[in-house]
């Protein structure tokens, strides 16, 4: 994963173009943008979702070895399938955003929450 990361990491190093900065941004302009009511919601949401879907990661590997009784070589296939349907399903959710940010912004939290209502 090191190598694999290190990679990833001079492949963008040697591809991405260096973009001069347009302008200071300073604290003042954080706090200013934040009055904004739409922008504390949209964060507080951004927030509550990524924090439900991580947390998630804690029942998954308890979940599979007590309600099907997979033992830890199916549980690590799983895992990986899992990861792989989530690499996959970030290249959809960015298509489906292109497209209809308001869908996608709805669709992601809620089929995260129908995948956790799957394992009660």
């Amino acid at each position: 994963a090191t190598i694999v990361g290190a990679l990833a990491l001079l492949v963008q190093l040697a591809t991405i173009p260096k973009l001069p900065p347009v302008g200071v941004a300073s604290f003042r302009t954080l706090l200013e943008v934040l009055e904004r009511p739409s922008i504390r919601v949209a964060l507080l949401v951004v927030l509550l979702v990524a924090s439900g879907h991580f947390a998630g990661f804690t029942y998954v590997r308890p979940f599979l070895e007590k309600v099907p009784v997979l033992n830890i070589e199916t549980i690590s296939l799983v895992l990986l399938a899992y990861g792989i349907g989530g690499f996959f399903g970030n290249i959809a959710g960015g298509i489906l955003a292109e497209g209809n940010l308001k869908a996608a912004v709805a669709l992601a939290p809620l089929l995260i929450a129908l995948a956790a209502a799957s394992m009660l």
